[in-house]
């Protein structure tokens, strides 16, 4: 969508609610950057955009404004942008010739059962309120769905598990509440589910071989194979995981590795760096770990 309308020559803002996010998009950014949404909000708050500025015009020029992972902000912050875009348009933010977000197409990306709106020391309901869906724009959402899944291959789908369901539909059954909750003693409220043996590894004595025999099958007759190699892979919450699993791989392949280390230096504007230096040395710097940087050492 966003590449058939710039190639129409049309002007699309695209933004992320995360920083994350917003890497993967072309030409992206994060909504509170992108529209100087405040970050302390209220129900009267509006973003800091000025009339006859750039950002104002780009506004105004937008024929569509794609907002990725909205189900993460706060309802509040959804209506500071309303509030400014109405502004920027000379809409009336209300009476009858109200347009939401000063009649701007908006499409908002996202999954209420992932994350919701993060409120400090709130508890359910808190966070529930805190969503778009409380929100008075809400009424005016058309809600599309997405019913084909993308991500899952065809050879798992088809694989039985829960009440004879497949993958995809017992993941749908998760999100939608329908798989029957369970709890570890009778004064415990059912807050667990219980994943189906079908979709378990059994790797209690050896979880790195076990799970990368799984997921590379006969992985000496193909480790060669660029398509085979890219069409797998093993996602991990942390880098020591992911080094514990590229050592096992890389210990079956055939040959040598090429070794390379990663150049740890202290970037200070410090009076005094040599304190620092003494205080952070380099072999402490190469100890560290960072999620999404590479490890020290990479083995090639």
């Amino acid at each position: 969508m966003l590449a058939h309308l710039k190639e129409l020559g049309k002007v699309v803002l695209v933004v992320a609610s995360s920083g994350i996010a917003a890497t993967l998009l072309p030409d992206a950014s994060t909504a509170h950057s992108r529209f100087k949404i405040p970050l302390e909000i209220d129900h009267a708050s509006s973003c800091n955009i000025k009339k006859g500025t750039p950002l104002a015009q780009s506004i105004i020029d937008a024929a569509l404004i794609i907002w990725d992972e909205a189900p993460m902000v706060h309802r509040l912050s959804f209506e500071a942008v309303d509030r400014a875009f109405c502004d920027v348009m000379n809409i009336p933010f209300i009476g009858q010739h109200y347009r939401p977000f000063g009649g701007k197409l908006m499409l908002l990306g996202g999954d209420f059962r992932q994350t919701l709106p993060v409120i400090a020391d709130a508890g359910r309901e808190e966070s529930v309120d805190a969503s778009l869906t409380r929100s008075y724009l809400w009424n005016f959402c058309n809600v599309l769905s997405l019913i084909q899944n993308m991500v899952v291959p065809s050879s798992l789908n088809e694989r039985e598990s829960y009440s004879g369901m497949n993958f995809v539909d017992w993941t749908l059954a998760v999100g939608n509440g329908s798989v029957p909750g369970k709890a570890f003693s009778d004064n415990q409220p059912p807050d667990w589910i219980e994943i189906p043996q079908s979709l378990l590894i059994d790797a209690a004595s050896e979880p790195i071989q076990t799970t990368a025999s799984q997921i590379y099958t006969d992985f000496m007759a193909h480790f060669h194979n660029v398509s085979y190699l890219t069409e797998r892979s093993i996602i991990t919450p942390t880098n020591r995981n992911v080094t514990e699993l590229n050592s096992h791989m890389l210990s079956l392949v055939p040959g040598q590795p090429r070794i390379y280390f990663r150049s740890d230096t202290l970037h200070t504007d410090s009076a005094d760096p040599e304190r620092l230096e003494a205080e952070y040395p380099t072999e402490f710097l190469n100890t560290l770990s960072f999620n999404g940087c590479p490890e020290h050492q990479i083995d090639l």
